[in-house]
Formats: structure tokens, sequence, C-alpha cells
């Protein structure tokens, strides 16, 4: 006889029917611990494990030599604020709202975010560093610490130590390799730099490199300080997930949808379920973080999210996500396979300004108090040679005003410089990139430039209404045309 039809028969299935169901079942495994890394303005290829020929990063390198790499991961919109509320919402710009840069990134009302989403599942939700989120009531994270310059301290070891019983996730915002750069890489000088395929190399390039690799060399010790923390503290079996925020703040990189601004270092590690040593070519977005958490926390993601759970890939599994990525950052949209890239840009007439404008004459240049910003000040050493040197005048040019659509062969041209658009050879790829991105568009009602100036009313209203964020001035909440209040 079954258990169902013995409980039936004696008619005692209300009394002792569940007792019997929970002592069939097998044990449930331990949800697991997680910690989330994200590093502000960090490009792709400047990580040891992703092949930099120049910086130097082994505590990023173990992670990777004991997790698995993937490289094929990006971001929709290549600045702070959106790529934030990608991570913590599951949703590309337009549909969360948090489409433009700080003070206006905050997500509509009705976004689960991931301490809401991982709290349901029984999680204590904390937060280190850079939070860079809004409104404040849509993140309900624990408040650890705003110090940007020391991540880890006696209050992270106490919620990470805090009850042993109940899972944990920890959000640790690094804000390196974010600018300022102010020291220069150890055990380099400028003539060890092998400057990259999209830069001009001039010795203020050179010197610029130098001090954004020294950030780099920070970024990987407090990964390392990260990851010991944990083994110190007996949570060495935590799944740990390492992303860049973006790419950059050189040219052509951050606040772009080249390849430098939005593909990503991603790391992912976790004992006995990451095998050691893999790589993942499949693509994956920022919006898949919070699914994928959720997922790993035996919880279904809301129904919402664009982004879709990466477990079985992490579990070594042969699968597929996304067929491409989507960027999609002011008046740029993108679609990008792991072969091609089609950028459409909606406003080809217009200069552009994007990211640090180096090429406009005081844009940037140093901050009110007189700051060396070597990713907006060495490019002006490139000008000068742009007088005798076609290839230099072009990138200028290029940087500064860009064709309506552009096309590029990634396997052929990772540094995105050669544009097919106008090549008949490629007149079927171009037909159906743009048509992929039409249709990823149309999905979220965003009519390009109309929809840019919708959400951009949206937020003088959240601005108007008084709703604060997590701003960027050492994690204080700010409040439109209030006084600021600190968020601890």
């Amino acid at each position: 006889m079954q258990r169902r039809d013995f409980l039936r028969t004696c008619g005692t299935a209300t009394l002792i029917g569940p007792w019997l169901l929970r002592a069939a079942d097998p044990p449930t495994a331990r949800r697991p611990d997680m910690l989330l890394f994200v590093a502000d303005d960090l490009g792709w290829r400047d990580v040891g494990g992703y092949g930099s020929p120049n910086v130097k990063t082994p505590n990023l390198d173990r992670l990777a030599a004991e997790g698995m790499r993937f490289t094929n991961a990006y971001t929709a919109s290549t600045v702070c604020g959106p790529t934030r509320a990608q991570l913590y919402s599951g949703m590309y710009p337009v549909n969360s709202h948090a489409y433009f840069n700080h003070p206006s990134h905050y997500v509509k009302d009705g976004v689960k975010t991931l301490p809401v989403c991982l709290k349901e599942l029984g999680y204590r939700v904390g937060i280190v560093g850079k939070i860079d989120a809004g409104p404040t009531d849509a993140y309900p994270f624990e408040l650890l610490s705003v110090d940007r310059e020391r991540l880890l301290g006696d209050a992270v070891r106490e919620f990470v130590t805090r009850d042993p019983e109940q899972p944990f996730c920890l959000v640790v915002g690094c804000h390196a390799p974010h600018s300022p750069w102010t020291k220069k890489a150890e055990g380099m000088t400028v003539n060890d730099i092998r400057v990259p395929g999209h830069l001009v190399d001039t010795p203020e390039t050179r010197l610029g490199l130098l001090l954004y690799y020294g950030s780099v060399q920070a970024l990987d010790r407090e990964v390392g300080e990260c990851t010991r923390m944990l083994e110190e503290t007996g949570h060495a079996d935590a799944l740990v997930l390492f992303t860049s925020e973006q790419g950059a703040e050189v040219p052509f990189g951050k606040a772009t949808l080249f390849d430098n601004g939005m593909k990503l270092a991603v790391i992912a590690r976790w004992p006995g379920v990451v095998k050691p040593g893999t790589v993942c070519d499949e693509i994956v977005q920022h919006i898949d973080f919070l699914p994928t958490m959720v997922d790993a926390a035996g919880g279904t993601p809301p129904d919402n999210a664009n982004g879709r759970s990466f477990v079985a890939m992490l579990k070594g599994e042969d699968v597929q996500s996304h067929p491409f990525a989507y960027g999609c950052y002011e008046d740029y949209r993108a679609v990008r396979t792991k072969k091609y890239k089609y950028i459409h840009n909606l406003q080809p007439d217009m200069p552009k300004k994007s990211g640090p404008s180096p090429f406009n004459d005081g844009a940037m240049a140093s901050d009110p108090n007189n700051k060396f910003y070597p990713c907006w000040s060495y490019p002006k050493s490139w000008l000068p040679l742009a007088e005798d040197d076609p290839e230099v005048a072009k990138k200028i040019e290029w940087f500064r005003k860009r064709a309506p659509e552009e096309l590029y062969d990634i396997e052929k041209d990772s540094f995105e410089t050669h544009n097919l658009a106008a090549d008949p050879a490629y007149a079927g790829t171009l037909a159906d990139l743009r048509a992929k991105c039409d249709a990823i568009m149309a999905s979220q009602g965003d009519k390009g430039m109309e929809t840019a100036g919708e959400l951009k009313r949206w937020n003088s209203q959240q601005h108007q209404a008084g709703k604060g964020f997590y701003g960027t001035s050492d994690g204080k909440i700010i409040y439109p045309g209030k006084k600021e209040q600190n968020g601890k």
C-alpha cells in the first residue's frame, strides 16, 4: 500500500500526514552564503586572467582559478547608477526607469530588488562601500559601512558571523579603479606599458595608464581581503560573484557601447558546485545577477525581471542563455552577439559628449580643487599629433561624431575600429542585427529619444517629490533640493 493510501485509510492524514511527509523527505541542503563584489569602472582587459599584458591581479586570478570565468558578460548601460540598478533589479534601464546616471537613477515603484527578494527567503542582506542606487526605500540593505577607503572592518565581520544558522548576502561596492587615480602601479614604469589599441601612445597616456593600473592593483588587494575574510570566518564555501561595473573611464570605454564600455570581467566561485578553472563563453548580462542569486537561494525571480538565472551554467550544464546582449545608454542602442556588434546612434548629427570628453576645450580637465584627473587630461596630448597623423585625427573625430549605424566584426576587430555598416558584404548581418535591436526596443516600449525625454521628466518628478537615493559622496543619502543626510 502506498503511503498516501495508508493515510487515507487510517483517516489520520490531517494529524500525522505532515510529520510522515517531512520524515520521508531528504534533508534540505543549506542555502549558500553569498558575496557580490562590484568593481567600479574596471576595463575587462585589465585583469590578468583576461589577458592583461600590463597589470598583475593575483587575487582575481586565484578567484578565477578556483571558479568560473565568463568571457561574454555585458552591462546594458555603461555608467554607475543604471548599472547597479540592473544588478539589483534584474531589469533593463528603460524597464526599471533607472536610465540616466546620478542623480537620476531611480527605479520605479513595484520593482523587487535584490535585498527585498533575498530577505523574503530568510537572508540577511548587507552592503559595504559604494551603493549608488535609489530610491532608498526600494533598497532595504543593512548598511554596514560607507567608507570606500576601508571596506572591511568590525561591522562586516560581525555581520558575516552574526548567526551561523541564517544565510547572508554581502554586497561589496569597491570604488577602485574609479578616478581620480592617485598612486602609480607598483613594479611598473611608463616604459613597461603596452598601450591598448584604442588609445594613442603618448607620454601622457602612459602616465595616465600607470596611475589607472595602480588603482586596479588596489582593487585586486580588496578582492584578496574579502576572500580571506570569508575563509577566516568559516565561509570559504560561499558563492562569490565578482563583476566589473562597466569599462574604464577612458575614451571609447565607460559611457559608450563599445566593448571597452559594456563588456565585463565576471568571475564566479562556488566550491562544490563550480568546477575550478572553468570558462563559460555563453552570453550573460548584469540583469542576470538577481535571478541567479535568487535561484541559488532556492527562490523564484520576480516576474518582471528581464534577466535569467545562470545557475545551470555554474553547475556545468550544457545550456544557452541570451542569444545576444543588449546595450542602452542615452542616445545609443546596441546588440552584441558572440561575433558582431551593432550600434544604433539615435542622434548621429549631435556632437558626442558621452563619458570623458577630453577633446572639448575645458571639458572635465580637472575638478574645482585642481586635482589631476588623468582619464580626462591625457587624451588632450593626442590633439597635436592629429595635425600630421591621419589615424590619430580619425580616432579623435570618431569619438566626437559617429555614423547613424555601426557594425563591427569583433572576432577580427576587437577594438571596433572598422565600421562595416556600409560594406555590401555585411548587408544581411546589418539587417538582422538592426531587426533584433528594433524588436527588443519595441518589447520595452522604447521609442528612443522620445522615451529618454519621458524618463527625464519622470526623474524630475521623483526629485520634486524629495525621494532620496544613495549618492556618490561618502555613501550619504541625497535628497534633491534638500540637505544631505547620513545614510548609516
